[in-house]
């Protein structure tokens, strides 16, 4: 044997011998009970999650000489899982790669399975001058649950706070799949304190964890109306991100509202600011019934003012100050509805409600007067006035009057007839009136069309106007009314028809009335007479009122027992143009007192009339086309 043989062979017999000595020192002191099971240099209990890597931390010496891992207590008749000595690593453990050490002695499960959940042991010699001390760590398998807190069923799993309604306090909690197990209580959290509401708490073993299951019943036993519930878990370990899940829960069956709705009128685009309560409370919800059914909600927010507080916002548009007050900065008319308040702290409770109307104000427009605030209109003793509004919103009536009550006796209006029309969420309304004055009206005579409404955002919106006569004796005046009045008359759709004589007898006496207004000479022509009065020939004023009726049945202002005489003809061909639509079935009669009928001659007269009379937006300017239209054809 050479020298360098040799030495190793030296070398070789030292460290068997050493090791020798290393294992007779651990029986001897095993078989003193020697071994330390309570120190500070590992922690016991240690928590590894499954399926993950896992470190048994322990503290030792920083130029420690040896680590020996034991994967039970029986450690006398089982050899080390995984050595570590003078920076050397051995060992089955450590060779399948099941386990591994770190530099300072900690020890490494590769992937943690639940065979692993076990009492180890590890041997910890400081130096080779000193003895072993023998560590026993209990190590437990924990598996986290996929919610990262505890579920409450009626609520979703993004987030442990919510908001239900419920007919019964029958509520129900859970927590599925966690290792170790976990114990639950419902709470009933009120300003004097947490009360226990629990029922038997049920553990059933579930793939690699288990499922710990509570319910609660009667939920509402102190506050009728609105409770917070609280589903709490607790466990040896840390498996949840939050410990505690809230339910702020309200009573479907509950009618406490012990006050009428107090209505609240808004101006599109104002503020709007409804108060719940004056002082502060645990818990506030706002929900919104939805017009016009008012039998659907929408929930708008809650807070709960417990703890670090929680609030949550479910409209973009909508603010809680104070945490009672609801604020929306600018009102559109999709806020209106009823507004609910619940209010509460776990004892008492109440609720508040709001009827939010938003309103469009408008001022009345007089037809014949430009934008003016005020204006004058020279004026006959008896005749016709038009007033409208266009997007006003509540929907509302319009009135005439006189201004001054003293002069409410010299005036009287008569045949109002009234237009509504839906323009989205918006109303436009028109009112037609004939008018007659007394012998007595001054040469002045001041009237107003306002908007009737309960509204006070509305009921102030009107129009004036000064109707101006001309002077002369009283004979004079009360003779003008008379024509007026007469010429009204023999305007009537019910003589279309008639024979030619008769036509021309009712022309001579218009004419008459036309030179009496004027003061003309009879030399005068009568046609230039009429056309400066804007008064149309009889034949012409028959036609006129006939048309207007048509008119009115398209618009839905002709009472039924006259629209239902009118049939729209039915297009069936796609390719047809958009003016058809306005077409009338006609009814063929062969009796000179059939065609008289208004079913048969309006639509026949309509037909003649040209498209962009016919397809004039509103009853004003229908009229104005079609007297234009008439007047040319004079």
């Amino acid at each position: 044997m050479d020298v360098n043989n040799k030495g190793r062979y030296v070398m070789n017999v030292i460290t068997v011998m050493k090791r020798v000595a290393l294992t007779f020192l651990i029986t001897l002191f095993t078989e003193m009970q020697f071994v330390v099971t309570q120190t500070k240099i590992c922690d016991s209990p240690q928590y590894i999650e499954l399926d993950k890597k896992g470190i048994i931390t322990c503290r030792f010496h920083k130029d420690f000489f040896a680590v020996w891992w034991y994967s039970s207590v029986d450690f006398r008749n089982s050899r080390p899982t995984i050595e570590y000595q003078n920076k050397n690593k051995s060992g089955p453990g450590y060779e399948s790669g099941e386990f591994d050490v770190y530099p300072n002695g900690s020890l490494i499960v590769t992937e943690v399975k639940l065979k692993h959940e076990d009492m180890l042991t590890v041997a910890y010699l400081p130096s080779e001058e000193e003895l072993y001390d023998f560590i026993h760590i209990q190590v437990i398998v924990i598996v986290k649950p996929d919610v990262p807190f505890p579920l409450i069923t009626q609520c979703d799993n993004v987030s442990n706070t919510c908001f239900i309604v419920a007919s019964k306090g029958d509520m129900e909690c859970y927590v599925r799949g966690a290792r170790p197990r976990v114990s639950l209580d419902f709470i009933s959290r009120t300003v004097n304190g947490d009360r226990k509401i629990t029922e038997e708490l049920e553990i059933t073993p579930e793939g690699d964890g288990y499922t710990s299951r509570i319910s609660t019943r009667n939920a509402f036993h102190r506050s009728s109306l609105l409770v917070l519930l609280v589903c709490k878990a607790s466990s040896i370990t840390d498996l949840f991100d939050k410990t505690e899940s809230f339910a702020l829960v309200q009573n479907g069956l509950a009618n406490r509202i012990t006050e009428k709705s107090t209505p609240i009128t808004i101006e599109r685009y104002d503020r709007m600011e409804l108060h719940c309560t004056e002082n502060g409370n645990a818990f506030t919800v706002w929900k919104r019934a939805i017009p016009p059914r008012y039998v659907d909600y929408e929930l708008l927010l809650y807070s709960i003012s417990f703890g670090q507080g929680f609030i949550e916002v479910f409209a973009e548009d909508i603010i809680l100050e104070h945490n009672i007050s609801l604020v929306i900065p600018s009102t559109d008319i999709r806020h209106e509805g009823e507004y609910f308040c619940v209010f509460g702290d776990g004892l008492s409770d109440g609720m508040k409600v709001y009827n939010v109307t938003v309103a469009v104000p408008v001022y009345p427009v007089i037809e014949g007067c430009s934008d003016q605030a005020y204006c004058k209109l020279q004026s006959e003793y008896g005749g016709s006035l038009t007033c409208s509004v266009e997007g006003i919103r509540p929907q509302v009536e319009l009135q005439w009057n006189a201004y001054y009550e003293n002069q409410s006796n010299l005036i009287s209006f008569i045949n109002p007839q009234r237009i509504i029309k839906e323009n989205g969420d918006l109303f436009d309304v028109t009112l037609f009136v004939q008018y007659r004055v007394s012998e007595k009206v001054p040469e002045r005579l001041t009237v107003e069309c306002g908007v009737v409404s309960t509204n006070d955002l509305l009921s102030n919106l009107s129009k004036k106007m000064d109707l101006l006569f001309s002077t002369g004796n009283t004979l004079h005046r009360m003779l003008l009314n008379s024509l007026c009045t007469l010429i009204s008359v023999m305007g009537n759709s019910l003589l279309y028809g008639l024979p030619v004589l008769q036509i021309n007898r009712l022309q001579r006496t218009q004419n008459i009335a036309a030179r009496i207004v004027t003061r003309s000479q009879p030399k005068d022509h009568i046609t230039h007479i009429l056309s400066d009065l804007h008064w149309l020939p009889i034949q012409d004023r028959i036609i006129f009122k006939i048309l207007l009726l048509v008119y009115r049945s398209f618009v839905g202002a002709l009472p039924p027992y006259l629209s239902d005489l009118l049939q729209p003809y039915q297009v069936n061909r796609s390719s047809m143009r958009s003016h058809n639509k306005s077409l009338l079935c006609e009814r063929r009669s062969n009796r000179s007192w059939g065609i008289r009928a208004f079913a048969t001659a309006g639509p026949l007269l309509w037909k003649n009339l040209p498209e962009h009379v016919k397809l004039c937006p509103s009853l004003a300017s229908f009229k104005r086309s079609l007297e234009t239209h008439l007047m040319q054809t004079v």
